[in-house]
Formats: C-alpha cells, sequence, structure tokens
C-alpha cells in the first residue's frame, strides 16, 4: 500500500514538473459590451427658401416660402419638434388640424400683446402693429405632424434614413396685416427644429 501511495504521488509530481502547471480548467470568457448613445443631428435643408418680399397691399408673400430643415438620428421612432418665436415672444399657436400652424412675425420693438393678438383667436390689426401672422403648412418626408400642443408641433419620424422637414407659408391671417399700421421694414420669427427622443 506504501508503493501504491508512493507511486501514485510520484505520478502527480511528475506530471506537475514536465507541464509545469497543475491540469485545472483553464478557459475564460468575457463578454464584451459597448452602448452606443442617441444621436440627433437637424440641419438647414439645401433649397430652403426663407426669405422674400411681402405684398404692401395685403400682406402675403409676393413668393413660396418654404423653410427647411433636414433631420437624422440613429434611432427608429424619434421625435421631430417645431416651435417659433419672434422677439422672445412665443410665435405659435394651432391652426384647426394636424400639420398646420399659425407663425407670426414682427418687426423690432413689438410687444409680447402685439404678438398674442395676432397669433390669438380674434386678431385685431390695431392690436397687433408691426406683427403679421401667416398660415403654415408644416409637413414631413417620414413622419406626420400631429396638432399643436401649446408649445410646439411634434412629428414621430420611424426611420433613420434622413427627413426633411418642409414649412410652406401661406396667405397672411386675416386681421394681422393693415397697410396703414403695418411699417415697412424687416419682420422676422425663428423657427427651432429639435430632434429628440423625447
Amino acid at each position: 500500500m506504501n508503493k501504491l501511495l508512493l507511486l501514485i504521488i510520484f505520478t502527480g509530481l511528475a506530471g506537475f514538473i514536465l507541464t509545469g502547471q497543475a491540469k485545472a480548467d483553464d478557459t475564460i470568457h468575457i463578454k464584451l459590451q459597448g452602448d452606443s448613445p442617441n444621436t440627433f443631428d437637424v440641419i438647414e435643408a439645401v433649397d430652403s427658401i426663407k426669405s422674400g418680399t411681402i405684398n404692401p397691399a395685403n400682406g402675403n408673400w409676393t413668393s413660396v416660402i418654404t423653410p427647411k430643415f433636414q433631420t437624422t438620428s440613429n434611432m427608429v421612432d424619434y421625435k421631430v419638434h417645431i416651435s417659433a418665436t419672434t422677439q422672445t415672444f412665443p410665435a405659435m399657436t394651432g391652426d384647426n388640424e394636424a400639420g398646420n400652424v399659425i407663425i407670426a412675425l414682427a418687426k423690432n420693438g413689438v410687444s409680447s400683446g402685439a404678438v398674442s393678438n395676432a397669433i390669438g383667436s380674434s386678431p385685431s390689426a390695431d392690436n397687433n402693429i408691426n406683427v403679421i401672422a401667416y398660415h403654415v403648412a408644416v409637413s414631413s418626408e417620414n413622419g406626420s405632424f400631429g396638432t399643436f400642443n401649446g408649445t410646439d408641433i411634434v412629428a414621430d419620424i420611424p426611420t433613420t434614413d434622413p427627413n426633411i422637414i418642409t414649412l410652406t407659408f401661406n396667405n397672411s391671417v386675416s386681421g394681422t396685416y393693415s397697410n396703414s399700421t403695418d411699417t415697412a421694414g424687416a419682420y422676422t420669427a425663428i423657427i427651432t427644429c429639435t430632434a429628440s427622443d423625447l
């Protein structure tokens, strides 16, 4: 029995000496993981038309005005928000149906009350001097805009393909233009396009 025990010890010791290590499981697995954050890119589209002449007879544009944005994301089902301000005042409201809004343009120095009147339910040219509001259709190549939500108008974009957003300015809103109270000069608004996961 001592010889058998000695033989087992000697065989194990010889195996350790010859291989340099004791035999055990020598496999390990490491799981690699990288998280890609959501990315959003918004630029002005190449064929955006954002300036023109206002007809002094009726306040309408003399040519088609279509500011455009291009959005891209690595997300499917992201959102695009469109909002507008003029002279730091909110300058957008809903216009009866999905994808339609009213946007006001104003000269420097107007009051918030004048802008509010122009985008309100009963505009009066005497109460919105140097502010002109327009009916605007907002469309997207790859999604549909809902109705104005009190802050902006939102579309769900169901693709990662580049997406073009177009705002088509139509006629002025009745009661927001008067050639006797709206003076000559530059009328402006800032339109903001934001792409996000919210």
